[in-house]
């Protein structure tokens, strides 16, 4: 009798979900002719994290916005957790800077699902590059 329950339960937890939609802005508000950026987006696990898209994108203008739509497939819990990591160059001292937030957008897993990242880079991240998350 466990081992049925056990495998109901596993399968439950493996359910497919509905989209969820991204909106991303990205904000540089210093001065640049042209400044870039390496955006990760993430849904965070325990052991590896799903990079959902990765973007590579220079600009002139004060913020960048993206759009788009994914769906996962279902996780091991009830909630998807989402994160990003940026690389970026809008910065006074011209030098890369790394930013992450600093805990994840939780949504669940069931139904449709909007993220939005409001990001502000100038002068903001550790004064590093990110590995490859």
């Amino acid at each position: 009798m466990i081992l049925p329950t056990l495998l109901l339960t596993f399968l439950c937890s493996l359910a497919t979900s509905d989209p969820i939609y991204f909106d991303i802005t990205i904000h540089c508000d210093l001065s640049f002719s042209r400044w870039c950026g390496d955006l990760y987006v993430l849904e965070k696990d325990f052991f590896v994290h799903d990079v959902l898209p990765q973007i590579d994108f220079c600009a002139t203008e004060h913020h960048k916005n993206y759009t788009f739509t994914v769906t996962p497939g279902g996780d091991f819990s009830n909630e998807y957790e989402f994160a990003y990591v940026l690389n970026h160059n809008c910065t006074t001292d011209g030098k890369i800077r790394c930013l992450k937030p600093s805990s994840t957008t939780d949504v669940p897993v069931a139904m449709e699902q909007s993220v939005r990242f409001d990001i502000e880079a100038a002068d903001n991240g550790e004064q590093f590059m990110c590995s490859n998350p």
